[in-house]
């Protein structure tokens, strides 16, 4: 199980395994990091579009009696499409960023 110097240089935590795969089969992603914008868009209306749906379907969409309704909630427009979006674009700088740490400490 002797790994060469190419493959220890060839390290990414956001390439390979399960989740990767997933986005492959389902078009998200190609061989390298393509598609991050398409990634960010389906799953910020995955995450968000459901509960939008809900929320018009029990009447919480604009009032309905409720403290804050969905649609006057800004913390949860916040959460699901601004910072989902955000650590999904991350991965492009992990990926970026830790190919030379990696070569560090393999020197």
């Amino acid at each position: 199980m002797n790994q060469t110097f190419e493959d220890k240089a060839d390290f990414s935590l956001v390439l390979g395994g399960p989740l990767f795969q997933l986005f492959r089969r389902a078009r998200l992603s190609a061989g390298g990091l393509e598609l991050a914008r398409r990634r960010i868009v389906v799953f910020a209306l995955v995450a968000w579009l459901p509960l939008l749906v809900l929320s018009l379907i029990g009447g919480n969409a604009i009032g309905g009696g409720i403290k804050i309704p969905f649609l006057y909630d800004i913390e949860a427009h916040v959460r699901f499409l601004v910072a989902l979006p955000i650590l999904i674009g991350a991965e492009l700088i992990v990926h970026a960023r830790i190919r030379p740490a990696v070569n560090r400490f393999v020197e």
